[in-house]
């Protein structure tokens, strides 16, 4: 079983294992993240790692509308291995600029349903 880095939600600072060292997760709430915050195609591990979401204009005037269908992609990713499962996403545009995700999935390897929110944009 894998280990991944795990950081605040909120911050996306690494979390501190009170012993000089990060802590880590076998979750997939990390995977997540990352997959929603890396910028599409830009990672050298793999092409399919990110998302395009960082780019409002992108989606038009009405992003809300259309984010969720790339998020979706983008998590996509991780069904695809397994990881997760059961993927929602609906957005919100609480100001003009950021759009707030509601995701929530299912961890294939915790059995647990897990629910994120973040905001994305400029």
């Amino acid at each position: 079983m894998g280990w991944d880095i795990k950081f605040d939600p909120v911050t996306r600072d690494v979390i501190s294992d009170g012993k000089g060292s990060i802590e880590r997760t076998t979750a997939a709430d990390t995977l997540v993240m990352h997959q929603i915050s890396i910028h599409f195609g830009k990672w050298w591990g793999s092409k399919k790692i990110g998302s395009k979401l960082h780019d409002l204009r992108a989606f038009g005037r009405n992003p809300e509308v259309s984010v969720p269908a790339e998020a979706k992609r983008a998590l996509g990713v991780l069904e695809e291995s397994g990881r997760i499962a059961a993927i929602e996403v609906v957005s919100e545009r609480p100001n003009a600029g950021r759009v707030q995700l509601l995701t929530r999935f299912r961890d294939s390897r915790l059995g647990r349903v897990v629910k994120i929110t973040t905001t994305v944009g400029a």
